[in-house]
């Protein structure tokens, strides 16, 4: 017994408050390290989530209307169908010139025309020829607050970046430079609180993140 007396007498000797003190901090600071690194991989996924979720609703189809139920005659239903391929295609029939030009468009849209969206929008009694000046007004506006969501996500860092820039830089970019006047008219009305003015700031972020154009994301993606 008196081995085993002398052996945990030695090890009592080393017990010192400094020593217990030093390997408290140490298993203190490995268990914060450890949390920490849990959080952080937790928050990255919940990122990459919102990214993916966002992405794949920039990139749906609306929802085919329910033609049988809705429509009582042949003649309805066909009507219908043709409603919302309009819908669909309404971005191109208002604003062909959006898609023409790398990486932003040739001609983009005019000071006065994007000055009458905006008074349309501001209009409160309509006569008959307003309506076609409205319905590309309703056009404009839904692209664009589309736009916002995917720039806010960026701006502020709530979605994966790379993901966000990969799937929507290109898009952003040229509906930016298209649309600038627009954008630009309802910041002068509205002042730079106005939501569409997060637009510009996303692409300003993306090419600085990724080079112009996005190009350095695009290149190695390329490889």
């Amino acid at each position: 017994m008196k081995p085993v007396r002398t052996w945990t007498y030695r090890i009592w000797q080393r017990v010192t408050v400094a020593r217990v003190t030093a390997a408290g901090i140490v298993f203190t600071a490995a268990s914060f390290a450890t949390g920490s690194w849990q959080i952080w991989h937790q928050w990255q996924e919940e990122r990459l989530q919102r990214a993916l979720v966002l992405i794949e609703k920039s990139s749906a189809e609306p929802q085919l209307p329910r033609y049988r139920e809705l429509a009582k005659t042949d003649a309805e239903e066909t009507a219908a169908k043709w409603r919302d391929i309009d819908t669909r295609r309404a971005l191109f029939v208002y604003f062909p010139d959006r898609f023409e030009g790398a990486p932003t468009p040739d001609r983009v849209l005019s000071r006065s025309d994007a000055e009458k969206l905006r008074d349309i929008a501001l209009k409160r009694d309509f006569t008959a020829e307003d309506y076609r000046t409205y319905e590309k007004w309703d056009v404009a506006r839904r692209h664009l607050n589309g736009l916002e969501l995917f720039a806010f996500s960026y701006v502020y860092n709530f979605s994966d970046r790379t993901l966000l820039a990969a799937s929507g830089c290109g898009a952003l970019m040229r509906s930016n430079a298209y649309f600038k006047e627009l954008i630009d008219a309802f910041r002068e009305k509205y002042g730079s609180a106005q939501s569409w003015q997060i637009i510009p700031k996303a692409v300003t972020l993306m090419e600085r993140d990724f080079g112009k154009g996005c190009a350095t994301l695009y290149a190695a993606a390329g490889q």
